[in-house]
């Protein structure tokens, strides 16, 4: 996969350096923001980890725009999730919980779930999609849901993209 990749950065003359990469993004115009944010909505099909979609964010757009458009495509996921289970109707997963786990389902439905769902998408690692599932099979209002996955990931993708602007202030993208 690398070695192709580079094959066929060398046959498509595209340069390994910030400046280079930020020119092909700025090339492809509007279609950026849309392909990054998509890949961030739909990252857990595609098998990505927002941990590599970020920094890239940050690389490709900056750290202010790499971080708005960040937020934009974890809060679209976080409510593609929410919006699935609703979907497909709470009430039949919480008829698969077992008794002892059904205190952490009245949790979720709290302000504090709210508070838990704000932190643990603000955290870069963990199960941030099994937060986001539970507090919609729970029943957290949606509203309170949106503010809360907003918030977190509006922290969350600040990080990465601050990061990787960071790195990318040398020549050459080596990591």
């Amino acid at each position: 996969f690398v070695v192709g990749g580079g094959m066929l950065r060398g046959v498509l003359g595209i340069e390994w350096s910030t400046d280079g990469v930020r020119t092909l993004v700025a090339d492809a115009g509007v279609w950026a923001p849309i392909t990054f944010v998509s890949l961030l909505v739909f990252r857990i099909l595609l098998v990505i980890p927002s941990a590599i979609l970020l920094p890239a964010g940050g690389l490709f757009f900056g750290v202010v725009e790499g971080s708005i458009y960040g937020m934009i495509g974890l809060t679209l996921s976080g409510l593609l999730n929410y919006g699935l289970v609703k979907w497909a109707g709470p009430q039949a997963f919480q008829a698969r919980i077992s008794r002892r786990f059904q205190g952490i389902l009245e949790i979720a439905r709290s302000k504090a779930g709210a508070g838990a769902i704000a932190v643990i998408s603000a955290y870069p690692f963990g199960p941030i999609t099994l937060a986001h599932l539970g507090a919609a099979i729970a029943g957290m209002v949606f509203v309170t849901y949106l503010v809360a996955v907003a918030a977190g990931s509006l922290s969350r993708s600040a990080t990465f993209p601050f990061l990787a602007a960071s790195r990318a202030r040398s020549d050459l993208l080596l990591f």
